[in-house]
């Protein structure tokens, strides 16, 4: 009744303070009146409420991070959207249907599908979504609520994932390529302990180390190295630096062999910054190492070679004088003579130190090289012959031969030289007996062949074996045999040239030598030699018809000793004979005779002017000249290009009489 004052317009009361004469009826009407605006005003502020909680609850949805969309749960239709939403739709959505606005699609997906939701309204859903509208992923969550004006609805927040995803995606692709890197590697790559037990570690350990994982994981770190200190060394270095790089260490397999390896490890730490274990990778370097020993040994070579080739050419001018006046002397007496005998075995000496500078000659890649198409059979079958007639018979000798062997280009001597050294060796590893197995074949690559410390080439190779099942080689002297002088067979009298001799004669042939050997069981050498197309030179020596003459000949030489013997031999034939000790003199002498010169014996190697030097004024003199060069080099290459300027025959020293009048009357031919 208190409100009543607030109604006397409605009800034409003036005196609203007078409501004691009110009526009964009037006062029952306006009981009426005020339930019916007690009404009125409980709808209004009902109305407020909703509306209120309605503006509260949007406010809420658009400080939400994500995109909120309410939908009918019966209908599909977009009641509400927030800002978020629009932003990333560009277009009016609420009133239309969610899941083709929103998706894109013509029907409700299995997630979009409304008695999934239904089912219990008091449970939220939660799933991932890529929606194909904006290319982008999201989660999605999803539930009933109950909207401001008592229905419930579909409420759905959807949080932009994509960058997560992305994230995901790229450590994904990233595990999965170390995972591939991990397993695919051919170095080792281990995780492991501080306590020295290997925590994971890839296949590539297996053939390296010869161990199966399994039994990696459980043994020691400490049995794998050959030398402990080594391994204290790269733990300190490891702790104090906290990495190493490139660590030289060497690695025992499970055969007891050892691995020479790099390793090159970092530690690894947890978040209090405690040692937990070390991660690394470890790198066989044992062919590298092989090749470095063989470039180590092929520079010591080279220069024992180039030593080797300035002894033999030195030795060689002294043996030309000694077998020269040898053979000159024993043709002026008969056997009967006293000094025959004498005489007979300072030439045959003379003889056999000539074969030992020619083994240094090739060892040194120096020697007179006469290249010819070749059957390497035929080479093995004469030297199969020899041997079998002279070698011991507590050694069996095999001969493999293949038929239709192609041919190789070569110097013969040279060649029967490299299987005659081998089968020596071969035979002087067996002093109690056993089999010396002789084989040629034919060997094709496709592609370059990686052998222990060198590489072959692709192509096509004629192949020497020689093996023996004698006492065999240590590994570690292996690198040593090709080494010149080096021996195993002091006590037998051995220089120690011979298989030097075969690796510096199969380079120059362009091959390639491999030896394998183990103790106890024997030796086998493989030469690879390329191969040629073409058929056999095949070369019947004539007779040399030694005459003298009556010709005048220039011999040009820095040894006095060869130019006595020279001229004692030339003039004893009957021809004139003029002489020169240097280039100079040569030039001098030649430029003022050269009408009745008729040919010059030109040493190649001299002190100041060289032989091809005085080979060039000589031509400039007479282009007519006739030259002999006679050298105690042999080199190939330089008397080849003195050929082809204008020279006419070679001979290498030493050279008996009967040789030397044989080629001069040759090339006076």
């Amino acid at each position: 009744q208190s409100k009543a004052g607030t109604l006397t317009g409605f009800m034409g009361f003036d005196d609203t303070n007078d409501v004691r004469e009110w009526s009964d009826e009037d006062i029952q009407a306006l009981k009426v009146i005020c339930e019916m605006l007690q009404m009125y005003w409980e709808g209004e502020e009902t109305k407020r409420t909703l509306d209120f909680e309605r503006e509260q609850l949007l406010s809420i949805f658009e400080s939400i991070s994500g995109i909120v969309y309410v939908s009918d749960p019966q209908t599909y239709e977009i009641l509400f959207v927030n800002d978020k939403l629009k932003k990333a739709f560009n277009k009016e959505v609420v009133g239309k249907i969610c899941y083709k606005e929103l998706q894109g699609l013509e029907s409700p997906c299995y997630f979009c599908t409304n008695e999934i939701i239904l089912k219990d309204k008091n449970k939220e859903h939660q799933w991932e979504y890529h929606n194909p509208t904006l290319n982008r992923d999201y989660m999605i969550t999803d539930r009933i609520i109950r909207w401001p004006d008592g229905r419930d609805v579909r409420f759905e927040i959807a949080i932009d994932i994509s960058e997560r995803k992305k994230a995901e995606r790229l450590l994904r692709e990233s595990e999965e390529k170390f995972r591939n890197f991990f397993e695919t590697s051919r170095d080792i790559i281990y995780f492991a302990s501080v306590e020295g037990k290997f925590i994971d570690i890839n296949p590539s350990a297996e053939s390296l180390l010869g161990y199966t994982r399994d039994e990696l994981f459980n043994l020691d770190i400490v049995d794998l190295f050959d030398d402990l200190k080594l391994r204290k060394i790269l733990i300190k270095k490891i702790e104090s630096q906290g990495f190493v790089n490139d660590f030289e260490m060497i690695l025992k397999r499970k055969d007891s062999t050892l691995v020479e390896c790099l390793n090159t490890a970092t530690l690894k730490k947890n978040k209090e910054g405690k040692i937990i274990g070390y991660q690394g990778i470890i790198r066989d370097i044992s062919d590298k190492k092989m090749l470095e020993k063989q470039l180590m040994m092929s520079q010591k070579m080279e220069a024992v070679g180039t030593l080797a080739g300035g002894i033999a050419h030195d030795f060689n001018n002294i043996l030309a004088t000694i077998m020269g006046f040898s053979s000159y002397l024993l043709n002026k007496i008969t056997e009967s003579h006293p000094f025959y005998e004498g005489l007979a075995v300072i030439e045959d000496s003379s003889r056999r130190a000539s074969e030992l500078t020619t083994q240094l000659l090739a060892f040194s890649r120096r020697g007179k090289v006469e290249v010819k198409t070749i059957n390497l059979n035929r080479i093995v079958k004469d030297t199969h012959n020899i041997i079998s007639k002279t070698f011991d018979r507590s050694i069996k000798i095999r001969l493999r031969t293949e038929s239709g062997l192609k041919h190789i280009e070569g110097d013969e001597s040279q060649l029967s030289q490299i299987v005659m050294n081998l089968v020596i060796n071969a035979r002087d590893a067996m002093p109690d007996g056993g089999t010396l197995t002789i084989r040629t074949f034919s060997k094709e690559f496709s592609t370059s062949k990686q052998k222990k410390g060198f590489s072959i080439p692709q192509g096509d190779y004629s192949c020497l074996s020689v093996s023996d099942n004698g006492i065999g080689i240590e590994k570690y002297l292996l690198i040593k045999v090709f080494e010149p002088y080096y021996t195993t067979k002091r006590d037998m009298g051995s220089t120690g040239l011979g298989l030097s001799v075969v690796f510096g004669i199969v380079k120059e042939h362009n091959g390639f030598v491999d030896i394998t050997s183990e103790v106890g069981k024997g030796t086998e050498v493989l030469v690879y030699l390329p191969t040629t197309k073409g058929g056999e030179n095949v070369f019947i020596d004539k007779a040399m018809n030694v005459l003298g003459g009556s010709e005048t000949i220039l011999v040009v030489d820095d040894e006095k000793d060869f130019l006595s013997m020279a001229k004692h031999i030339l003039r004893d034939a009957g021809y004139v004979v003029l002489t020169a000790s240097s280039g100079n003199s040569a030039i001098k002498t030649y430029k003022d005779k050269w009408e009745t010169i008729d040919l010059v014996v030109l040493d190649i190697v001299m002190p100041g002017i060289s032989g091809r030097e005085v080979l060039k004024k000589l031509m400039a003199i007479n282009p007519d000249v006739k030259v002999l060069l006679a050298s105690g080099y042999s080199e190939e290459e330089q008397h080849n290009e003195m050929l082809k300027e204008g020279a006419k025959s070679f001979i290498g020293k030493p050279f008996s009489g009967k040789k030397f009048l044989g080629k001069v009357r040759e090339t006076l031919n």
